[in-house]
């Protein structure tokens, strides 16, 4: 029942490799293909919270600089946080 799960799941919809040794690789492509999801998946699961503290640091850095005004000492326009 998985490789029927892999084949509707994975967009492979027809075996184009000939004879008892192609089902046979076709099998052993689609068992390649679950593991490769799997593992894939697990990558983001272990990833996600890095990512998430990236994106968290991007938007405060954004925020932070909405919140400055530009310094009127200086010509070149930096900012001066208040």
């Amino acid at each position: 029942p998985i490789i029927g799960h892999l084949k509707s799941d994975g967009l492979m919809f027809r075996n184009f490799l000939r004879g008892f040794t192609g089902d046979k690789i076709h099998a052993v492509l689609c068992g390649v293909g679950l593991n490769l999801r799997k593992v894939l998946r697990r990558l983001a699961e272990l990833l996600w919270p890095y990512e998430n503290e990236r994106y968290l640091r991007q938007m405060l850095a954004i925020l932070w600089s909405v919140s400055a005004l530009p310094d009127e000492s200086t010509k070149t326009g930096e900012l001066l946080v208040i």
